[in-house]
């Protein structure tokens, strides 16, 4: 590859595994007059990772602003939208989510449960030691 004065053209190379994905919205918005029927969910390149990161680490980032960084709309739209159709943005979102960001935020996940004493899974029926559990 030779550095050259102009910019060059750089864009991802076609591949099995899909970069955007558009989510259907249950609950519509109006948004300067025009129908919002779905939000398009992308994967971020390594530079939005990098910010993301210093956002994380800088004392945290806003729901909807996290959102936003992977969508098609703002911060403002991100927020007005149903809590449900919110939840399925988030789960196409958290798909997106580079491995070791995704990482750090189960590890947290886990840390908040712990700490507020929730179990991490449902406890077994059957006692560790084999024998039946008596009530």
């Amino acid at each position: 590859m030779s550095k050259t004065s102009e910019a060059q053209k750089i864009e991802f190379a076609k591949s099995e595994k899909a970069r955007f994905k558009d989510v259907p919205l249950e609950w519509p918005l109006m948004v300067d007059g025009v129908k919002l029927s779905h939000v398009t969910v992308r994967r971020l390149k390594a530079k939005e990772v990098a910010a993301l990161q210093e956002g994380m680490q800088g004392g945290g980032i806003a729901e909807v602003d996290l959102v936003a960084m992977f969508t098609d709309q703002p911060a403002e739209v991100v927020g007005e939208l149903d809590q449900d159709d919110l939840v399925d943005i988030k789960e196409v979102v958290f798909g997106f989510l580079p491995r070791t960001v995704r990482e750090a935020l189960e590890a947290e996940i886990k840390t908040a449960e712990l700490q507020a004493g929730e179990p991490l899974q449902p406890t077994s029926p059957t006692p560790s030691n084999g024998a039946e559990k008596t009530s």
